[in-house]
């Protein structure tokens, strides 16, 4: 028998450096144990792309020992709201958490493929020895939520060790049910029908549990309240569902479909933390073609009359901000964010906000007008300085006095009513026009001067 001496890519060599050899690979066993050790360095390096010792410093110890610390109180004295808690609600979070993730590993590679084709007895036993090792990982995955749920099934729902003990067992059972029923989907169907199937088996199983949950074990949190839990069918459900999990095992095994699925499904397993920790960046994708008309203010019209230079600039800065739709989406975030925050804050509350969230909005629209004012187009100009100072005072009282005069009628409605909301709009003008703006010139007049004299 040929002895195998590659391993897969990830095992290449970079630059000059000799490669050493390779132990010879003899037994299916030898190569399971290659691939799994691969796995583990493989999801070692993409950890460490994320998690440094400043991680570990600054968030996962301070989480440990707060979080350590919460669990040990809970243990002592259980929260009120533990007692409110159903146990549908815990059936339904432990069921989408357990049934709607993970499936049979087999380990197999691209490299392997021409191999393992000679020679099936390899790849009936790659095949066994990573449903195995799925089927251990997936008794651990199962027995994290009902460790972290102990505070509740032992202190609140008042189950005893053997009950508990019966509940992990028919969770665990279903979830490994889940895992070969995922695979014999994937190995054998493509497209829609697999995704209508596997959103179909994993709704099943998750409505499934969760009644059955409610009917062993009561539907309400509080022990007193609710039913008592039913030994005797907690233990006949956890044995249909060993059995029905040995079932689902051994057809994942029978059903295995074609190699090409295998590696597929491997590809799949091996990079999901891979693409977690990947999905905020952006693909690579073919250009498109891009609209260059803008949504907002198309036209070459003026929106601010005027024949300075102070107007044209304030005109100029104006078309600029509101036709990027981000800007204008950004603007309206913030209306509604300050909105809000007044609805829901006390009488005089709502009146501090009213005078802070308009210093946000300015200096944010201040330094977007600095920004304008620096790009070199811009710059070209001849610009008197009085103008630009205008300007820009011009285009802030523009943007943002409908927000001055909304914050400060609503605050004032919240805090007197009707007279309140007419000296709050009068209130809002004369903050933002008389106050606020003139300020925010001066300081940045001052910072315009420093830069200056630095240069």
């Amino acid at each position: 028998m040929a002895e195998l001496t590659s391993g897969s890519q990830e095992e290449a060599a970079v630059g000059k450096e000799p490669v050493p050899a390779a132990r010879p690979i003899r037994t299916p066993a030898a190569l399971f144990r290659r691939r799994v050790g691969q796995h583990v360095r493989w999801q070692w390096m993409v950890w460490r792309t994320v998690i440094d010792w400043t991680v570990w410093v600054y968030v996962f110890i301070p989480a440990a020992l707060y979080g350590g610390s919460i669990y040990r109180h809970w243990w002592k004295t259980p929260p009120e709201w533990m007692s409110n808690l159903g146990t549908g609600t815990i059936a339904a979070v432990f069921a989408v958490m357990l049934f709607s993730m993970g499936r049979l590993r087999t380990f197999i590679e691209e490299p392997d493929a021409i191999m393992l084709l000679q020679r099936p007895k390899w790849l009936g036993g790659l095949r066994l020895r990573g449903a195995i090792y799925s089927v251990v990982w997936r008794l651990l995955f199962a027995a994290v939520p009902i460790a972290v749920t102990l505070v509740w099934s032992t202190q609140v729902k008042l189950l005893s060790v053997g009950e508990i003990a019966l509940w992990y067992e028919l969770t665990a059972a279903i979830a490994i049910s889940a895992i070969s029923l995922r695979s014999i989907v994937e190995a054998n169907l493509q497209g829609w029908r697999r995704t209508i199937l596997l959103l179909a088996i994993t709704s099943l199983l998750t409505i499934g549990y969760t009644w059955l949950m409610v009917k062993m074990l009561g539907g309400n949190g509080s022990a007193a309240g609710s039913e008592q839990a039913h030994p005797a069918g907690l233990g006949a459900a956890a044995a249909v569902a060993v059995v029905a999990a040995i079932a689902g095992f051994w057809l994942r095994l029978r059903f295995y479909g074609t190699l090409q699925a295998d590696i597929e499904s491997e590809r799949a397993s091996r990079l999901t933390l891979s693409s977690l920790i990947l999905r905020q960046v952006a693909p690579v994708k073919r250009p498109r073609p891009t609209r260059t008309r803008p949504v907002l203010f198309s036209g070459s019209g003026r929106l601010i009359r005027g024949n300075g230079q102070q107007a044209l600039i304030a005109d100029s800065f104006m078309k600029s901000l509101l036709r990027k739709m981000e800007y204008v989406r950004l603007l309206l975030l913030f209306y509604v964010i300050s909105t809000i925050a007044l609805l829901i804050a006390p009488g005089w509350i709502a009146g501090i906000c009213a005078l802070v969230l308009p210093i946000i909005g300015t200096v944010w629209a201040r330094d977007r007008f600095e920004g304008w004012m620096d790009e070199p187009f811009i710059k070209g100009f001849a610009w008197d300085a009085g103008a630009v100072r205008a300007g820009m005072e011009k285009a802030l009282l523009y943007l943002l006095v409908p927000l001055a005069l909304w914050l400060g009628g609503l605050a004032g409605w919240k805090m007197t009513g009707v007279a309140g909301a007419v000296l709050g709009i009068g209130f809002g003008y004369v903050w933002l026009a008389i106050v606020l703006v003139p300020l925010l010139l001066f300081a940045s007049e001052i910072r315009r001067q420093k830069q200056q004299r630095a240069e």
